[in-house]
């Protein structure tokens, strides 16, 4: 076939509706594109914009979660001591080869609700999303607009938050 079955196309997403069953779900619209050879390494870049997209909190965490990459503002000495001896070795990254790759930006300035095991948020943001579908790179933040936290009949209120990838 021609050079990977050269792809040029656009994919318009209306009133689009994700749910994984359990978690998200969430509002959609949007604009992508795929290009590039299909067989080999195709591009899927353009701008997802969520709508009202609502995380909940499950009763019971699953046991494979991903490692939160968290930074201390201000540690003290016995913290980064602990946080440096704690840190895996950089791991190389093997030889990249074919693939999807990725360069969508999502946006969502509002209406990210995170609700659950005592939670009601709300947060706001955009994120960018490149490089291989397999390990892709995330660069945003989102910012709490709202939030509480009721524990043990005990409410909560946040003032500010921000999450930064």
């Amino acid at each position: 076939p021609a050079q990977g079955f050269p792809a040029d196309l656009s994919v318009k997403l209306v009133d689009g509706r994700y749910t994984d069953g359990r978690v998200v779900t969430a509002n959609l619209s949007g604009d992508l594109t795929i290009k590039g050879p299909l067989a080999s390494a195709p591009v899927i870049s353009g701008t997802i914009n969520l709508a009202k997209t609502v995380i909940t909190v499950p009763e019971k965490l699953p046991g494979s979660l991903a490692e939160l990459n968290v930074k201390h503002k201000n540690a003290p000495a016995a913290v980064r001591a602990q946080d440096k001896a704690l840190r895996p070795a950089a791991a190389s990254s093997g030889g990249g080869g074919s693939g999807l790759n990725l360069d969508v930006t999502v946006n969502a300035p509002s209406q990210i609700f995170i609700q659950g095991r005592g939670v009601d948020a709300e947060l706001g943001g955009s994120l960018r999303l490149t490089g291989p579908a397999s390990s892709p790179q995330a660069v945003g933040t989102f910012t709490l607009q709202r939030g509480r936290l009721t524990i043990l009949a005990k409410r909560l209120t946040f003032t500010e938050g921000t999450v930064g990838f």
